[in-house]
């Protein structure tokens, strides 16, 4: 008996895992959303009939360790570029990092352990729980706000509107209550859900419709992806070619009534410092009617270094600089060095990455009027001065996860983040996928991950009125009608 017990226990991590693995395929590049009702399905079928308190809560770790292996294992594929220093951190990576984020799913599973008595009501409450530990796993205790269940919608134009009046947490919520909905085994209530969201679907095709994309004529934008793999580590002449690449890639058939020349993250192989000459010689390069904004590792007297944009013009003066304020842990600086000595940054050598301080992100100038978003800064809310903006900026280097999932499932948060402010977006990668991106999220021009191109675009215009729903307002929201559910929930007991 006790072999009989064990097997079905062992079975059902098993089929726990495998549904956490299959909620893997409802984001990028796979965007296959029906697996999203099956893996909750199971995971909440599972939890509910388990009554021992312990098997609970390992059914959700492993869950979340099937979901968070599936969906983050490209993260090791950074390590392999100096595979012989960092060989031994890739099993660790593929296991510890899994695990953290799994226990956040623990977390859920406490929290509704004692809710599970109506299911339409437990489903709701279970919706409530997840998108909040989303929120508190978006900044504790790094900053990773990745794949949160709004994202599995973001290649999918019509459904995607919601999020303009939702915001992310909350349409969040409203894609889990419906993908959760089929747990309940009530029909009419599976039908009123489903219905909603067609609803909203209509009224997503009905605001594209209504709001067709408007362009700036004054000008075009070009945008350079070199497609650069190799890091140059220092090497001199590795860093020449890299320079040589995009000055080409840059100048090739430029159209006379281009403005802007917009290079990726960290695409400058040379490190600006005081007084430095770099601007001076990339200058060289531009005409009166051209300025160069690019990505470049920064330098204040060599104490701090900054992950940063700047713009040049014609005369080598820097017109507008960004540094990085959300910085990627362990990849731009190590969150707990003191404790972890031996660990070096995997990205950028030694030194720790220096966090920017607040910016003027305005002026009056459209090609300058950018709000700018490094890496995954996309991920997270624009400061509450965004509508003085035109359009939003994102350079990346997603050349580090190769041809994994992780380049797609960043630029489809990208896409994410232009329907959920009403911005236009303009996205140029080292090596990923390199795009124009509408104020409805629809990708408008792209250049493809591992294909080397410069490509001309005029820059879209932005929603007149801009609205957006904060975080903590979600939150509040949120709490709300979880507590609601729960009251409503004691009340049938």
């Amino acid at each position: 008996m006790s072999m009989l017990l064990r097997s079905i226990y062992q079975y059902k991590l098993t089929l726990s895992f495998i549904a956490g693995c299959f909620l893997t395929l409802c984001y990028a590049p796979f965007n296959i959303l029906p697996f999203a009702f099956l893996s909750f399905y199971l995971l909440l079928d599972l939890a509910y009939h388990e009554n021992d308190t312990k098997d609970y809560f390992k059914i959700f770790f492993a869950f979340g360790f099937g979901h968070f292996l599936s969906s983050l294992y490209w993260i090791s594929i950074a390590l392999t570029f100096e595979l012989s220093k960092f060989w031994w951190l890739i099993p660790i990576s593929l296991i510890f990092i899994p695990s953290i984020m799994a226990l956040y799913l623990v977390i859920v599973g406490l929290i509704t352990l004692r809710l599970r008595h109506n299911k339409i009501l437990y489903s709701i409450m279970f919706s409530c729980t997840w998108v909040m530990i989303e929120y508190v796993r978006s900044y504790v205790p790094f900053h990773f706000a990745w794949n949160n269940i709004a994202y599995t919608i973001a290649e999918f134009d019509y459904p995607l509107q919601i999020s303009h009046f939702l915001g992310l947490h909350l349409t969040s919520l409203f894609m889990m209550i419906i993908y959760t909905s089929v747990f309940s085994k009530n029909l009419r209530y599976i039908c009123v859900i489903i219905i909603i969201f067609i609803i909203s679907s209509i009224l997503g095709y009905m605001k594209i419709s209504k709001n067709p994309q408007q362009f700036d004529q004054e000008g075009t934008v070009r945008i350079v992806q070199p497609s650069i793999k190799e890091h140059h580590m220092g090497r001199s002449h590795v860093k020449r070619e890299i320079l040589n690449s995009l000055v080409e890639l840059s100048l090739q058939g430029l159209p006379t009534s281009n403005k802007a020349i917009i290079w990726s993250e960290a695409a400058l192989p040379y490190v600006i410092f005081n007084d430095s000459k770099i601007p001076q010689h990339l200058a060289k390069i531009l005409t009166p009617q051209n300025i160069l904004i690019t990505g470049a590792d920064r330098t204040e007297n060599g104490e701090k270094v900054y992950n940063s944009i700047i713009a040049i013009d014609h005369f080598g003066n820097i017109l507008k600089t960004y540094d990085k304020e959300i910085l990627v842990p362990f990849g731009e600086y190590i969150p707990i060095r003191n404790f972890l000595p031996f660990l070096e940054n995997i990205t950028n050598g030694f030194m720790d990455f220096s966090k920017g301080v607040n910016f003027d992100i305005h002026t009056d100038d459209l090609y300058l009027n950018f709000y700018p978003l490094i890496c995954y800064e996309a991920l997270y809310p624009l400061k509450d001065n965004y509508t003085q903006n035109a359009w939003m900026l994102n350079i990346t280097n997603d050349a580090w996860f190769g041809n994994s999932t992780g380049p797609y499932q960043h630029f489809a948060m990208t896409k994410f983040k232009a329907a959920e402010y009403g911005m236009p977006l303009i996205r140029v990668a080292n090596n990923g996928i390199s795009a124009v991106i509408s104020m409805h999220g629809q990708v408008l021009e792209k250049i493809p991950l591992n294909e080397q191109a410069a490509i001309d675009v005029s820059i879209p215009s932005s929603h007149t009125h801009k609205w957006h729903i904060s975080d903590f307002n979600s939150f509040v929201v949120i709490l709300l009608i979880f507590f609601i559910c729960a009251f409503l929930q004691r009340k049938l007991i």
